[in-house]
């Protein structure tokens, strides 16, 4: 079979049905991620946090490096990294255009630009598309600095919970399966209280590199100096751009609203179903019965049914407008969103792994590779973490 995988012989689609509650909860996640970007809401909290950021290019990295982190934490990594890359080279697309400007004073209205629901900053005017041939080299170094940042930050924010990335769902699935009936003291809350802390180091860390790797020691130093005129232009123009795009989203919907609540009443669920510290409320069913991917699926069903407008019921309505039949609203997340746009082959490529797991265990291939693993390492920890790294790393 992993020559099949390897070799893409025939699609793997067939082993991967599996009924795990491993894949249930990244499904949860996975369509927790939809109704957040049907609705906008994710463009709606990355806006709002990046107007308390400064505009200098050090610090709007660092806005995003904790935005797209904090996003992450409670959606799929790779669903984050779509919906926050978009936000990120639209942003850079409006700056490094307005850079290159030829007008003397760069000078632009902050109205003319404007986030579309697709992510993209646009003017209201013909498009100018962005050369990237025509940067200078610490403004290519910035834009590659600020994609990769996102992509970084997904990927470390997957790490501070159990269920942003699977590695995660798969080691808590791995431990239940080796030790059944044991306590693992492995929560939503005590994955946290051990991941979060590492996190912030991991975030600080990429920050540092990859501004060394593309822009220099130099480039980071210049954060505690003051902005020269020319810099303060441009500042002025990046803040009067993300502010003017929050404000172009409006009030706050009925939908983003709602999508917020059941998406907090759901965090709230995992993380006191079996906090460790207290007694959760998973206590009142039988152990084993209810899972996190219970709840996961509770709030995505609440998704499909609950609408995206105010509910239009007659009762609730002015006495002269009570005989008018009710209008049937729209779901906050509808199946044809779903079948559009729900990442299927991560689902089944995961459950692919879970048979091909399977099938090494119980094949006694996996017992017969760490005792000839044991023989040749002569039971050496190091040796043997540097294998396992190598071969994740692969």
């Amino acid at each position: 079979m992993s020559c099949y995988w390897v070799g893409e012989v025939v699609p793997l689609a067939v082993t991967a049905f599996l009924p795990l509650d491993t894949n249930m909860m990244f499904v949860t996640s996975l369509m927790l991620s939809l109704a957040v970007e049907e609705c906008h809401l994710h463009k709606r909290i990355a806006l709002k946090m990046l107007t308390f950021v400064g505009a200098k290019p050090q610090w709007l990295m660092a806005g995003f490096m904790m935005i797209t982190s904090f996003i992450s934490l409670w959606i799929s990594d790779t669903a984050c990294a779509a919906l926050m890359s978009p936000i990120a080279y639209a942003l850079l697309e409006a700056i490094m255009i307005h850079k290159m400007s030829p007008l003397p004073d760069k000078s632009r209205n902050e109205s003319e630009i404007v986030l579309q629901e697709n992510g993209d900053m646009k003017k209201n005017e013909a498009r100018t598309g962005l050369d990237v041939s025509r940067l200078s080299k610490r403004d290519r170094g910035i834009c590659k600095c600020l994609m990769l940042i996102v992509a970084h930050a997904s990927l470390i924010g997957g790490t501070g919970t159990i269920n942003s990335t699977g590695p995660n769902l798969i080691f808590r699935d791995t431990l239940e399966k080796f030790y059944p009936g044991e306590d693992t003291g492995i929560s939503y809350l005590s994955w946290m209280a051990f991941a979060v802390p590492p996190m912030i180091c991991y975030m600080f860390a990429s920050w540092m590199v990859v501004q060394l790797q593309f822009l220099g020691l130099r480039h980071i130093v210049r954060i505690f100096k003051p902005s020269t005129e020319e810099e303060k232009k441009d500042e002025d123009y990046v803040h009067k751009a993300v502010d003017t795009a929050y404000h172009e989203l409006g009030p706050m919907t009925f939908a983003e609203k709602s999508t917020l609540v059941i998406f907090m009443l759901t965090v709230a669920s995992w993380i006191t179903s079996d906090p460790k510290v207290f007694k959760g409320w998973a206590m009142f069913f039988k152990k084993g019965y209810v899972t996190d991917s219970c709840s996961g699926m509770l709030a995505v069903f609440m998704l499909f049914v609950w609408p995206r407008e105010v509910p239009d019921i007659p009762f609730l309505r002015p006495e002269s407008d009570r005989n008018r039949p009710a209008v049937r609203r729209e779901a906050l997340l509808t199946w044809d969103a779903v079948k559009r746009r729900f990442p299927w082959s991560v689902i089944l490529l995961l459950g692919a792994g879970f048979a091909i797991s399977k099938s090494v265990k119980e094949s006694g291939l996996s017992s017969l590779i760490a005792c000839n693993m044991e023989y040749l390492l002569a039971g050496l920890p190091l040796p043997i973490m540097q294998v396992h790294m190598f071969m994740d790393f692969l």
